[in-house]
Protein backbone atom coordinates (compact mmCIF):
# COMPACT_ATOMS: atom_id res chain seq x y z
CA UNK A 1 0.00 0.00 0.00
CA UNK A 2 2.63 2.44 0.60
CA UNK A 3 4.74 1.79 -2.11
CA UNK A 4 1.06 1.87 -4.52
CA UNK A 5 0.48 5.65 -2.47
CA UNK A 6 4.34 6.50 -3.15
CA UNK A 7 3.95 6.17 -6.87
CA UNK A 8 5.25 2.45 -7.41
CA UNK A 9 4.71 0.84 -10.75
CA UNK A 10 4.19 -2.71 -11.88
CA UNK A 11 8.15 -3.49 -12.13
CA UNK A 12 8.38 -3.32 -8.17
CA UNK A 13 5.15 -5.08 -8.08
CA UNK A 14 6.77 -7.98 -10.28
CA UNK A 15 9.73 -7.89 -7.74
CA UNK A 16 7.54 -8.05 -5.06
CA UNK A 17 5.41 -10.82 -6.32
CA UNK A 18 8.88 -12.94 -7.88
CA UNK A 19 10.27 -12.29 -3.76
CA UNK A 20 7.01 -13.52 -2.29
CA UNK A 21 6.17 -16.72 -3.89
CA UNK A 22 10.38 -17.71 -4.46
CA UNK A 23 10.26 -17.13 -0.31
CA UNK A 24 6.87 -18.96 0.04
CA UNK A 25 8.05 -22.11 -2.11
CA UNK A 26 11.65 -22.04 -0.80
CA UNK A 27 11.37 -25.48 0.38
CA UNK A 28 11.20 -26.93 -3.29
CA UNK A 29 14.50 -26.40 -3.29
CA UNK A 30 15.21 -29.53 -2.15
CA UNK A 31 14.08 -31.28 -5.14
CA UNK A 32 17.18 -29.65 -7.17
CA UNK A 33 19.83 -30.02 -4.55
CA UNK A 34 22.74 -28.89 -7.42
CA UNK A 35 20.55 -26.08 -8.52
CA UNK A 36 18.55 -24.88 -4.83
CA UNK A 37 17.50 -21.87 -5.88
CA UNK A 38 16.10 -22.62 -9.53
CA UNK A 39 12.54 -24.46 -8.58
CA UNK A 40 11.45 -21.47 -6.04
CA UNK A 41 12.51 -18.98 -8.49
CA UNK A 42 10.68 -20.98 -11.08
CA UNK A 43 7.72 -20.69 -9.24
CA UNK A 44 8.08 -16.89 -8.16
CA UNK A 45 8.53 -16.48 -12.11
CA UNK A 46 5.15 -18.21 -12.55
CA UNK A 47 2.93 -16.67 -10.07
CA UNK A 48 4.64 -13.22 -9.41
CA UNK A 49 2.77 -11.89 -12.31
CA UNK A 50 -0.15 -11.84 -9.92
CA UNK A 51 1.09 -8.71 -8.04
CA UNK A 52 1.30 -7.05 -10.67
CA UNK A 53 -2.76 -7.58 -11.53
CA UNK A 54 -2.71 -6.21 -8.15
CA UNK A 55 -1.00 -3.18 -8.96
CA UNK A 56 -3.41 -2.52 -11.78
CA UNK A 57 -6.46 -3.01 -10.17
CA UNK A 58 -5.85 -1.13 -6.81
CA UNK A 59 -5.03 2.01 -9.36
CA UNK A 60 -8.28 1.61 -11.18
CA UNK A 61 -10.00 1.55 -7.89
CA UNK A 62 -7.86 4.48 -6.14
CA UNK A 63 -8.92 6.79 -8.89
CA UNK A 64 -12.54 7.15 -7.23
CA UNK A 65 -12.13 5.34 -4.14
CA UNK A 66 -10.38 5.48 -0.70
CA UNK A 67 -6.58 4.24 0.13
CA UNK A 68 -8.58 1.20 2.04
CA UNK A 69 -11.44 0.67 -0.04
CA UNK A 70 -8.64 0.18 -2.87
CA UNK A 71 -6.15 -1.70 -1.67
CA UNK A 72 -8.36 -3.90 0.32
CA UNK A 73 -10.34 -5.38 -2.93
CA UNK A 74 -7.46 -5.21 -5.51
CA UNK A 75 -5.79 -7.78 -2.56
CA UNK A 76 -8.53 -10.02 -1.83
CA UNK A 77 -9.77 -10.41 -5.98
CA UNK A 78 -6.18 -11.59 -6.41
CA UNK A 79 -5.77 -13.65 -3.41
CA UNK A 80 -8.68 -15.81 -4.64
CA UNK A 81 -8.68 -15.93 -8.43
CA UNK A 82 -4.58 -17.04 -8.01
CA UNK A 83 -6.59 -20.44 -5.86
CA UNK A 84 -8.58 -21.24 -9.15
CA UNK A 85 -6.22 -20.44 -12.25
CA UNK A 86 -4.36 -21.05 -14.15
CA UNK A 87 -3.77 -25.21 -13.86
CA UNK A 88 -6.45 -25.62 -11.43
CA UNK A 89 -4.87 -22.64 -9.26
CA UNK A 90 -2.24 -22.38 -6.37
CA UNK A 91 -3.95 -21.73 -3.11
CA UNK A 92 -0.42 -22.52 -1.41
CA UNK A 93 0.77 -19.35 0.90
CA UNK A 94 -2.66 -17.80 2.17
CA UNK A 95 -2.83 -15.11 3.73
CA UNK A 96 -4.26 -17.03 6.96
CA UNK A 97 -2.05 -20.28 6.85
CA UNK A 98 0.14 -19.39 9.33
CA UNK A 99 -2.93 -18.53 11.91
CA UNK A 100 -4.33 -22.48 11.83
CA UNK A 101 -3.16 -22.93 15.74
CA UNK A 102 -4.72 -19.55 16.74
CA UNK A 103 -7.23 -20.19 19.58
CA UNK A 104 -9.55 -17.78 17.80
CA UNK A 105 -9.20 -19.25 14.43
CA UNK A 106 -9.84 -22.66 15.58
CA UNK A 107 -13.13 -20.96 17.39
CA UNK A 108 -14.28 -19.34 14.19
CA UNK A 109 -13.07 -21.16 10.98
CA UNK A 110 -16.29 -23.71 10.63
CA UNK A 111 -17.94 -20.18 10.16
CA UNK A 112 -14.84 -18.27 7.70
CA UNK A 113 -12.44 -21.34 6.57
CA UNK A 114 -8.98 -20.26 5.36
CA UNK A 115 -10.58 -18.33 2.48
CA UNK A 116 -12.36 -16.40 4.98
CA UNK A 117 -9.41 -15.54 7.15
CA UNK A 118 -7.80 -14.39 4.47
CA UNK A 119 -10.42 -11.72 4.40
CA UNK A 120 -9.47 -11.03 7.75
CA UNK A 121 -5.81 -10.75 7.53
CA UNK A 122 -6.43 -8.55 4.21
CA UNK A 123 -8.97 -6.07 5.91
CA UNK A 124 -6.70 -5.54 9.18
CA UNK A 125 -3.88 -5.55 7.52
CA UNK A 126 -4.82 -2.82 5.22
CA UNK A 127 -6.12 -0.62 8.46
CA UNK A 128 -2.03 -1.34 9.35
CA UNK A 129 -1.22 0.18 6.11
CA UNK A 130 -3.06 3.67 6.66
CA UNK A 131 -1.25 4.20 10.09
CA UNK A 132 1.89 5.40 8.78
CA UNK A 133 -0.47 7.80 6.35
CA UNK A 134 -2.18 8.99 9.03
CA UNK A 135 -5.51 8.09 7.75
CA UNK A 136 -7.10 7.24 10.79
CA UNK A 137 -6.63 11.12 11.55
CA UNK A 138 -10.27 11.77 9.74
CA UNK A 139 -11.98 9.04 11.47
CA UNK A 140 -12.46 6.75 8.74
CA UNK A 141 -9.60 4.31 10.06
CA UNK A 142 -11.61 4.11 13.24
CA UNK A 143 -14.98 3.53 12.16
CA UNK A 144 -13.29 0.68 9.37
CA UNK A 145 -11.72 -1.10 12.66
CA UNK A 146 -15.00 -1.30 14.38
CA UNK A 147 -16.61 -2.49 11.69
CA UNK A 148 -13.93 -5.76 11.56
CA UNK A 149 -14.63 -6.10 15.40
CA UNK A 150 -18.31 -5.94 15.42
CA UNK A 151 -17.82 -8.75 12.50
CA UNK A 152 -15.37 -10.93 13.85
CA UNK A 153 -17.86 -10.86 17.03
CA UNK A 154 -20.86 -11.73 15.25
CA UNK A 155 -19.00 -14.34 13.85
CA UNK A 156 -17.47 -15.62 17.09
CA UNK A 157 -20.99 -15.71 18.40
CA UNK A 158 -22.67 -17.68 15.65
CA UNK A 159 -24.94 -20.05 16.42
CA UNK A 160 -24.17 -23.58 15.17
CA UNK A 161 -24.27 -27.32 16.23
CA UNK A 162 -21.12 -29.12 17.48
CA UNK A 163 -19.95 -32.04 15.03
CA UNK A 164 -21.94 -34.57 16.02
CA UNK A 165 -20.18 -38.42 16.31
CA UNK A 166 -22.12 -41.51 14.85
CA UNK A 167 -20.68 -43.24 17.45
CA UNK A 168 -18.80 -45.46 15.14
CA UNK A 169 -15.50 -45.19 14.70
CA UNK A 170 -12.51 -47.04 12.55
CA UNK A 171 -9.65 -48.40 14.53
CA UNK A 172 -6.86 -47.01 11.75
CA UNK A 173 -2.99 -47.75 11.42
CA UNK A 174 -1.04 -45.27 8.85
CA UNK A 175 2.18 -46.66 7.93
CA UNK A 176 4.96 -44.07 7.83
CA UNK A 177 7.70 -46.61 5.93
CA UNK A 178 10.06 -43.53 5.70
CA UNK A 179 11.64 -44.14 2.02
CA UNK A 180 13.14 -40.97 1.62
CA UNK A 181 14.70 -39.20 -1.18
CA UNK A 182 17.78 -38.79 0.74
CA UNK A 183 17.71 -42.72 0.78
CA UNK A 184 18.01 -43.46 -2.62
CA UNK A 185 20.63 -40.88 -3.24
CA UNK A 186 22.70 -42.56 -0.94
CA UNK A 187 22.49 -45.78 -2.67
CA UNK A 188 23.56 -44.49 -6.02
CA UNK A 189 26.43 -42.95 -4.27
CA UNK A 190 27.25 -46.37 -3.09
CA UNK A 191 26.91 -47.95 -6.71
CA UNK A 192 23.29 -49.06 -6.05
CA UNK A 193 19.95 -48.22 -7.95
CA UNK A 194 17.19 -46.61 -6.16
CA UNK A 195 15.07 -49.03 -3.85
CA UNK A 196 13.15 -51.22 -6.07
CA UNK A 197 9.21 -51.27 -5.83
CA UNK A 198 9.27 -54.74 -4.57
CA UNK A 199 12.11 -53.09 -1.78
CA UNK A 200 9.85 -50.46 -1.27
CA UNK A 201 6.41 -52.90 -0.71
CA UNK A 202 7.99 -55.27 1.34
CA UNK A 203 9.01 -52.11 3.44
CA UNK A 204 5.81 -51.10 4.03
CA UNK A 205 4.69 -55.07 4.50
CA UNK A 206 7.24 -55.18 7.44
CA UNK A 207 5.88 -51.84 9.41
CA UNK A 208 2.03 -52.66 8.67
CA UNK A 209 3.13 -56.45 10.07
CA UNK A 210 5.03 -54.52 13.58
CA UNK A 211 1.72 -52.59 13.63
CA UNK A 212 -1.02 -55.13 13.10
CA UNK A 213 1.40 -57.37 15.93
CA UNK A 214 0.90 -54.15 18.43
CA UNK A 215 -2.90 -53.48 17.10
CA UNK A 216 -4.71 -56.71 16.14
CA UNK A 217 -7.98 -55.33 15.58
CA UNK A 218 -6.97 -52.55 13.72
CA UNK A 219 -9.80 -52.29 10.89
CA UNK A 220 -8.06 -50.13 8.47
CA UNK A 221 -4.58 -49.75 7.18
CA UNK A 222 -3.39 -46.58 5.27
CA UNK A 223 -0.28 -46.60 3.11
CA UNK A 224 0.68 -43.05 1.64
CA UNK A 225 0.65 -41.86 -1.79
CA UNK A 226 2.71 -43.95 -4.08
CA UNK A 227 3.52 -46.50 -1.50
CA UNK A 228 2.28 -49.27 -3.34
CA UNK A 229 4.72 -49.44 -5.84
CA UNK A 230 3.24 -51.59 -8.44
CA UNK A 231 1.10 -50.48 -11.55
CA UNK A 232 -2.52 -50.70 -11.21
CA UNK A 233 -5.58 -50.97 -13.70
CA UNK A 234 -9.32 -51.20 -13.05
CA UNK A 235 -11.25 -54.27 -13.37
CA UNK A 236 -12.82 -53.70 -16.44
CA UNK A 237 -9.52 -52.93 -18.25
CA UNK A 238 -8.80 -54.34 -21.19
CA UNK A 239 -5.79 -54.90 -24.01
CA UNK A 240 -2.10 -54.23 -21.87
CA UNK A 241 -1.09 -51.67 -19.88
CA UNK A 242 1.83 -49.71 -21.24
CA UNK A 243 4.13 -47.23 -19.68
CA UNK A 244 7.50 -45.54 -20.48
CA UNK A 245 10.69 -46.14 -18.00
CA UNK A 246 14.00 -44.13 -17.46
CA UNK A 247 16.35 -45.62 -19.62
CA UNK A 248 14.83 -48.95 -20.65
CA UNK A 249 12.79 -49.57 -23.22
CA UNK A 250 8.51 -49.53 -22.69
CA UNK A 251 6.55 -51.67 -20.06
CA UNK A 252 4.00 -53.21 -21.21
CA UNK A 253 1.83 -55.72 -19.22
CA UNK A 254 -0.96 -57.03 -19.95
CA UNK A 255 -4.08 -56.73 -18.26
CA UNK A 256 -5.24 -60.04 -16.92
CA UNK A 257 -1.50 -60.48 -15.67
CA UNK A 258 -2.52 -57.11 -13.31
CA UNK A 259 -5.83 -57.65 -12.09
CA UNK A 260 -4.29 -61.21 -10.09
CA UNK A 261 -1.25 -59.52 -9.23
CA UNK A 262 -2.88 -56.41 -7.72
CA UNK A 263 -5.01 -58.87 -5.97
CA UNK A 264 -2.70 -61.18 -4.50
CA UNK A 265 -0.67 -58.84 -3.42
CA UNK A 266 -3.47 -56.78 -1.19
CA UNK A 267 -4.09 -60.19 0.00
CA UNK A 268 -0.44 -61.33 0.64
CA UNK A 269 -0.18 -58.05 3.40
CA UNK A 270 -1.81 -59.55 5.45
CA UNK A 271 -0.94 -63.10 5.05
CA UNK A 272 -0.54 -64.81 8.20
CA UNK A 273 -1.26 -61.50 10.83
CA UNK A 274 -4.46 -60.46 11.01
CA UNK A 275 -7.80 -62.50 11.66
CA UNK A 276 -10.57 -61.50 10.46
CA UNK A 277 -7.59 -58.84 7.62
CA UNK A 278 -7.94 -55.16 8.03
CA UNK A 279 -9.49 -52.64 4.64
CA UNK A 280 -6.19 -51.55 3.11
CA UNK A 281 -6.26 -48.33 0.97
CA UNK A 282 -3.58 -47.06 -0.24
CA UNK A 283 -2.23 -44.60 -3.00
CA UNK A 284 -0.97 -45.73 -5.97
CA UNK A 285 -0.60 -45.04 -9.98
CA UNK A 286 -3.82 -45.87 -12.20
CA UNK A 287 -3.18 -46.78 -15.52
CA UNK A 288 -5.88 -47.89 -18.13
CA UNK A 289 -5.48 -50.28 -20.64
CA UNK A 290 -4.66 -49.80 -24.35
CA UNK A 291 -4.32 -51.90 -27.42
CA UNK A 292 -0.83 -53.63 -27.85
CA UNK A 293 -0.80 -52.71 -31.86
CA UNK A 294 -1.35 -49.03 -30.59
CA UNK A 295 1.69 -48.41 -29.41
CA UNK A 296 0.39 -45.59 -27.16
CA UNK A 297 0.96 -45.12 -23.43
CA UNK A 298 -1.74 -45.97 -21.29
CA UNK A 299 -3.49 -42.97 -20.04
CA UNK A 300 -2.13 -42.98 -15.89
CA UNK A 301 -4.15 -41.15 -12.60
CA UNK A 302 -2.82 -40.90 -9.14
CA UNK A 303 -5.28 -42.59 -7.01
CA UNK A 304 -6.62 -43.57 -3.94
CA UNK A 305 -7.50 -47.51 -3.92
CA UNK A 306 -9.42 -49.45 -1.41
CA UNK A 307 -9.25 -52.75 -0.97
CA UNK A 308 -11.45 -55.68 1.01
CA UNK A 309 -9.84 -58.02 3.68
CA UNK A 310 -10.49 -60.97 0.53
CA UNK A 311 -7.76 -58.36 -1.28
CA UNK A 312 -10.29 -56.94 -3.87
CA UNK A 313 -10.51 -53.69 -4.95
CA UNK A 314 -13.74 -52.65 -4.29
CA UNK A 315 -13.49 -48.66 -4.98
CA UNK A 316 -10.61 -46.29 -5.94
CA UNK A 317 -10.74 -42.12 -6.76
CA UNK A 318 -8.72 -40.03 -8.76
CA UNK A 319 -6.47 -37.13 -7.48
CA UNK A 320 -8.74 -34.25 -8.75
CA UNK A 321 -5.91 -31.24 -8.58
CA UNK A 322 -2.71 -31.72 -10.26
CA UNK A 323 0.59 -29.80 -9.48
CA UNK A 324 1.71 -27.53 -12.59
CA UNK A 325 4.61 -28.62 -14.07
CA UNK A 326 4.82 -31.89 -11.97
CA UNK A 327 2.10 -33.62 -12.84
CA UNK A 328 0.48 -31.58 -15.49
CA UNK A 329 1.92 -28.77 -18.41
CA UNK A 330 0.11 -25.39 -19.60
CA UNK A 331 -2.82 -25.80 -22.48
CA UNK A 332 -2.08 -29.63 -21.53
CA UNK A 333 1.53 -29.48 -23.19
CA UNK A 334 0.39 -27.93 -26.01
CA UNK A 335 2.89 -25.37 -26.74
CA UNK A 336 6.55 -24.52 -28.09
CA UNK A 337 9.23 -26.86 -25.87
CA UNK A 338 6.84 -28.68 -24.05
CA UNK A 339 8.17 -32.22 -24.81
CA UNK A 340 11.34 -31.10 -24.22
CA UNK A 341 10.25 -29.65 -20.48
CA UNK A 342 8.41 -32.81 -20.36
CA UNK A 343 11.66 -35.13 -20.82
CA UNK A 344 13.66 -32.69 -18.11
CA UNK A 345 11.01 -33.58 -15.74
CA UNK A 346 10.95 -37.20 -16.81
CA UNK A 347 14.51 -37.53 -16.14
CA UNK A 348 14.47 -35.92 -12.43
CA UNK A 349 11.05 -37.73 -11.20
CA UNK A 350 10.61 -40.44 -13.53
CA UNK A 351 7.51 -39.27 -14.18
CA UNK A 352 5.87 -37.67 -17.36
CA UNK A 353 3.61 -34.16 -16.35
CA UNK A 354 0.71 -35.63 -18.60
CA UNK A 355 -1.50 -37.65 -15.83
CA UNK A 356 -5.06 -37.42 -16.34
CA UNK A 357 -7.72 -35.84 -14.40
CA UNK A 358 -11.26 -38.13 -14.35
CA UNK A 359 -14.18 -36.69 -12.86
CA UNK A 360 -13.42 -39.28 -10.24
CA UNK A 361 -14.26 -37.89 -6.70
CA UNK A 362 -14.32 -39.57 -3.45
CA UNK A 363 -15.88 -40.47 -0.69
CA UNK A 364 -14.82 -43.83 -0.58
CA UNK A 365 -17.54 -47.09 0.53
CA UNK A 366 -14.54 -48.22 2.85
CA UNK A 367 -15.74 -50.66 5.79
CA UNK A 368 -19.06 -49.85 5.89
CA UNK A 369 -18.52 -46.14 6.08
CA UNK A 370 -17.97 -43.14 3.44
CA UNK A 371 -14.94 -41.73 3.84
CA UNK A 372 -13.40 -38.43 1.86
CA UNK A 373 -9.77 -38.99 0.33
CA UNK A 374 -7.22 -36.29 -1.06
CA UNK A 375 -3.71 -37.41 -2.22
CA UNK A 376 -1.23 -34.77 -1.20
CA UNK A 377 -1.40 -31.53 -3.10
CA UNK A 378 -4.82 -31.61 -2.95
CA UNK A 379 -4.26 -31.27 0.67
CA UNK A 380 -4.82 -27.30 0.22
CA UNK A 381 -7.80 -27.18 -1.82
CA UNK A 382 -10.90 -26.66 0.18
CA UNK A 383 -13.39 -27.45 -2.32
CA UNK A 384 -11.84 -31.12 -2.67
CA UNK A 385 -12.89 -31.29 1.17
CA UNK A 386 -16.10 -29.70 1.10
CA UNK A 387 -17.63 -31.25 -2.23
CA UNK A 388 -16.99 -34.38 -0.69
CA UNK A 389 -18.49 -33.78 2.88
CA UNK A 390 -21.42 -32.34 0.94
CA UNK A 391 -21.73 -35.80 -0.90
CA UNK A 392 -21.94 -37.66 2.60
CA UNK A 393 -17.92 -37.80 3.63
CA UNK A 394 -18.09 -39.19 7.24
CA UNK A 395 -14.16 -38.74 7.96
CA UNK A 396 -11.36 -37.92 5.94
CA UNK A 397 -8.31 -39.84 4.57
CA UNK A 398 -5.14 -38.02 2.96
CA UNK A 399 -2.62 -39.61 1.66
CA UNK A 400 0.88 -38.28 0.86
CA UNK A 401 4.38 -38.20 -0.17
CA UNK A 402 6.51 -35.33 0.51
CA UNK A 403 10.02 -37.06 1.00
CA UNK A 404 11.08 -34.54 -2.34
CA UNK A 405 10.92 -31.71 0.25
CA UNK A 406 13.04 -33.15 2.71
CA UNK A 407 11.75 -32.66 6.42
CA UNK A 408 10.80 -28.43 5.73
CA UNK A 409 8.50 -26.11 6.35
CA UNK A 410 6.60 -27.45 3.89
CA UNK A 411 5.83 -30.61 6.35
CA UNK A 412 4.45 -27.60 8.74
CA UNK A 413 2.11 -25.68 6.52
CA UNK A 414 0.64 -29.15 5.17
CA UNK A 415 -0.62 -30.03 8.56
CA UNK A 416 -1.72 -26.32 8.63
CA UNK A 417 -3.56 -26.61 5.76
CA UNK A 418 -5.50 -30.21 7.21
CA UNK A 419 -6.36 -28.15 10.03
CA UNK A 420 -8.57 -25.97 8.17
CA UNK A 421 -9.70 -28.89 6.26
CA UNK A 422 -10.88 -29.99 9.64
CA UNK A 423 -12.55 -27.11 10.31
CA UNK A 424 -14.42 -25.92 7.55
CA UNK A 425 -15.85 -29.47 6.74
CA UNK A 426 -16.12 -30.02 10.86
CA UNK A 427 -14.75 -33.76 10.36
CA UNK A 428 -11.04 -35.74 12.07
CA UNK A 429 -8.76 -35.96 9.25
CA UNK A 430 -5.87 -38.37 9.04
CA UNK A 431 -3.15 -37.92 7.22
CA UNK A 432 -1.45 -41.03 6.27
CA UNK A 433 2.39 -40.04 4.96
CA UNK A 434 5.74 -41.64 3.47
CA UNK A 435 7.94 -39.24 5.53
CA UNK A 436 5.81 -37.36 8.00
CA UNK A 437 4.03 -35.62 8.81
CA UNK A 438 1.87 -38.61 10.12
CA UNK A 439 -1.25 -36.60 12.23
CA UNK A 440 -5.19 -37.08 13.81
CA UNK A 441 -6.39 -33.86 13.40
CA UNK A 442 -10.26 -33.24 14.91
CA UNK A 443 -13.36 -31.19 13.99
CA UNK A 444 -12.27 -28.39 16.17
CA UNK A 445 -8.66 -28.37 14.17
CA UNK A 446 -6.98 -29.45 17.18
CA UNK A 447 -3.86 -31.84 16.67
CA UNK A 448 -4.93 -35.44 18.61
CA UNK A 449 -2.31 -37.42 17.59
CA UNK A 450 1.30 -37.37 15.54
CA UNK A 451 4.29 -39.51 14.83
CA UNK A 452 7.94 -38.46 14.17
CA UNK A 453 8.77 -37.12 11.19
CA UNK A 454 11.45 -38.23 9.17
CA UNK A 455 11.75 -41.92 11.27
CA UNK A 456 9.74 -45.27 9.80
CA UNK A 457 7.01 -45.81 12.41
CA UNK A 458 3.20 -45.88 12.22
CA UNK A 459 0.02 -44.05 13.96
CA UNK A 460 -2.75 -46.37 15.24
CA UNK A 461 -5.73 -44.44 16.33
CA UNK A 462 -9.14 -44.14 16.20
CA UNK A 463 -10.75 -42.52 13.21
CA UNK A 464 -14.03 -41.02 14.97
CA UNK A 465 -17.22 -40.98 12.05
CA UNK A 466 -19.06 -38.03 12.08
CA UNK A 467 -22.63 -38.10 10.91
CA UNK A 468 -23.00 -37.39 7.20
CA UNK A 469 -25.24 -34.72 7.60
CA UNK A 470 -23.45 -33.01 10.03
CA UNK A 471 -22.88 -29.37 8.22
CA UNK A 472 -20.56 -26.29 8.97
CA UNK A 473 -21.55 -22.78 8.49
CA UNK A 474 -18.44 -22.90 6.39
CA UNK A 475 -20.23 -25.76 4.19
CA UNK A 476 -23.51 -24.19 3.48
CA UNK A 477 -22.57 -20.28 2.67
CA UNK A 478 -18.89 -19.37 4.15
CA UNK A 479 -17.12 -20.59 1.37
CA UNK A 480 -18.78 -18.51 -0.62
CA UNK A 481 -17.49 -15.05 0.87
CA UNK A 482 -14.24 -14.47 -0.74
CA UNK A 483 -15.46 -15.85 -4.30
CA UNK A 484 -18.52 -13.24 -3.91
CA UNK A 485 -16.07 -10.16 -2.81
CA UNK A 486 -13.17 -11.14 -5.04
CA UNK A 487 -15.72 -10.54 -7.86
CA UNK A 488 -17.52 -7.38 -6.55
CA UNK A 489 -13.42 -5.80 -6.37
CA UNK A 490 -13.03 -6.98 -9.84
CA UNK A 491 -16.15 -5.96 -11.84
CA UNK A 492 -15.37 -2.62 -9.57
CA UNK A 493 -12.06 -2.11 -10.48
CA UNK A 494 -13.06 -3.01 -14.79
CA UNK A 495 -16.35 -1.24 -14.93
CA UNK A 496 -16.24 2.13 -12.22
CA UNK A 497 -13.88 4.19 -14.43
CA UNK A 498 -15.88 3.45 -17.21
CA UNK A 499 -19.53 4.94 -15.73
CA UNK A 500 -17.66 7.96 -14.34
CA UNK A 501 -16.10 9.11 -17.12
CA UNK A 502 -15.70 13.13 -17.26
Amino acid sequence: MLYWEKGGTWKGDLVGGLAFFSLAFRFLGQVAPELPWAPPLGVGFYLGGWWVLEGWLYRRLRRRRSLFVAAFFALLAVEFFRTIAPMGGVPWGSYSLGLSHWWLVQNTADVLGERGWALVVLYFGCLLGLLPLKAFASGLGNRFLALGMIFLAIVFGFPRGAPMQSGDSLWTVAVQANIGVDEKHARELEGGGPPSAIEIYERQVEWTARALAAHPSAELVLWAETMFPFPMVPLDAEGVMRRPWPGSPDEVVPVEHLHHFQTEVAREVFAGQATPPPWLVVGCHFYQGVSEESGIWSPRTSEVVAFDPSGQMTAHAAKMELVPFGEQLPLGGAFPGAGALSLSVFGSFGLLPDFDQPNRPGPLRVHGHDLGVAVCWENVFEGVFRRQAKRGAEAFLVLSNENWYGLSEEMDQMVAATQYRALETGRFVIRGTNTGQTVLVGPTGKLLESIERGKAGFLAVSLPMIVAQHSTPYLQWGWFLLPLLAAIGLLWALLDPIFHRE
